[in-house]
């Protein structure tokens, strides 16, 4: 039986897509490999590489979708396409995920108009700030590392645009953890800002109502 790393471009080949579906279609490229070790090749219809763990060299009519059971990876399988750097920022997402949704829940809250209730609430947000801190630095090398494992080796028929998209949407995960990350920790510096014009505020009325 052929291999998948034998795929030439314009033979048809057999690609099962994220729904469970399989579908006929036609390589547009040979295999080349990531720089994580992943063999993808580009397919006519779909966009960037595709893992050849889902491709199989197959003669037949390009477009014909066949339905079939999708096969997930069994309890505590790491797939075979996935690396191991991937696989931390998974568990690190798991293992944080309750500090991060806390964050942007305690940013959604307004500040309070209430002199007495405003101290309370902005030591809260303090506190939080070194943690939300932390977490950012850490998805930040989280991103940088994908981006370094992501990097596609230059090749015939592989633009620097086909390159660079391919990589972009190899870390977006990253990107965006670390984006929202940023996002908290900036908002925090904004409140906390906020909160110290307010106490002056609050101060002064409270010196100019004096008698």
């Amino acid at each position: 039986m052929k291999s998948a790393l034998d795929i030439k471009e314009g033979e048809p080949v057999l690609v099962k897509k994220d729904d469970g579906s399989v579908v006929h279609t036609v390589a547009t490229s040979d295999p080349w490999q990531l720089g994580d070790g992943t063999w993808v090749v580009k397919l006519k219809g779909f966009s960037g590489g595709y893992s050849l763990a889902r491709v199989t060299p197959l003669a037949g009519t390009p477009g014909e979708e066949v339905a079939i059971e999708p096969e997930g990876p069994k309890p505590g399988q790491i797939p075979l396409t996935v690396s191991i750097e991937s696989k931390m920022f998974a568990d690190w997402i798991a293992g944080n995920l309750r500090d991060i949704e806390h964050t942007q829940l305690l940013m959604a809250q307004p500040l309070t108009d209430d002199p007495n209730m405003l101290q309370p609430q902005l030591a809260e947000v303090e506190a939080w700030f070194e943690r939300a801190n932390a977490l950012f630095a850490d998805a930040k090398n989280f991103y940088y590392l994908a981006k370094r494992e992501s990097l596609v080796a230059r090749q015939d028929g592989l633009t620097d645009l086909d390159r660079e998209s391919m990589q972009k949407g190899a870390v977006s995960n990253q990107r965006r953890v670390m984006d929202t990350l940023e996002g908290i920790v900036e908002s925090i510096k904004s409140r906390l800002m906020l909160g110290m014009n307010l106490r002056k505020a609050f101060a002064a009325e409270t010196t100019k109502d004096r008698p």
